[in-house]
């Protein structure tokens, strides 16, 4: 899975931007994680987290399609009624966003595509956040589909780029909001400097 996502330019340029952007934040690591911490994981690692975490407070059973509920709800009692809670899990505070990085950062990260992939990231509040909604409305009027504001200045007036969006992603303690656009190389100056 790890190197999967390095052969796919967007996954690559969305994990840049989330790095960068939430970097001196829990947010600022990939969720996959390195190749060296990936191989330093043991059993016991394993194990401690699925213990830690897998707890009832923390699941959620969702079933779909055409069932008896009944049945459904007496055949997931049989499987997990027995679990029970072994700590309290904290909820998690929203992170103080001033200990991400401010100021401007440009990387370059090349690959075997034939198309660039720009991306600008930016802080935003987290879920529990009302201020994320807002965000959520101001992305999809933006860059939501191909009605969007930048779709259909960038992508039919102006023939710059082959897609553009804006997402905000409200994570549980912060969230991200992304400018991504696919474009050919010699489009890339005069579509920044729009932009």
């Amino acid at each position: 899975e790890l190197q999967r996502g390095e052969d796919s330019p967007q996954r690559k340029l969305y994990e840049n931007l989330q790095t960068a952007a939430l970097r001196n934040t829990p947010y600022g690591r990939p969720i996959i994680g390195y190749a060296d911490t990936i191989r330093a994981i043991t059993a016991g690692d394993l194990r401690a987290y699925v213990d830690r975490w897998y707890q009832p407070d923390n699941m959620m059973l969702l079933v779909a399609g055409d069932i008896e509920p009944e049945a459904v709800l007496a055949h997931a009692q049989t499987l997990f009624g027995g679990l029970r809670n072994s700590s309290d899990l904290a909820v998690p505070r929203p992170l103080d966003l001033a200990a991400a990085p401010g100021g401007a950062r440009v990387e370059v990260a090349r690959g075997p595509w034939n198309k660039v992939y720009l991306g600008i990231a930016f802080p935003a509040p987290g879920l529990r956040d009302l201020r994320s909604v807002d965000l959520d409305v101001l992305c999809y009027l933006l860059g939501g589909d191909g009605t969007s504001a930048l779709y259909r200045k960038y992508k039919y007036e102006r023939r710059m780029v082959d897609s553009i969006s804006v997402d905000n992603m409200s994570l549980a303690r912060a969230g991200l909001l992304t400018i991504t656009a696919q474009l050919d190389a010699d489009k890339v100056e005069t579509f920044w400097n729009e932009l």
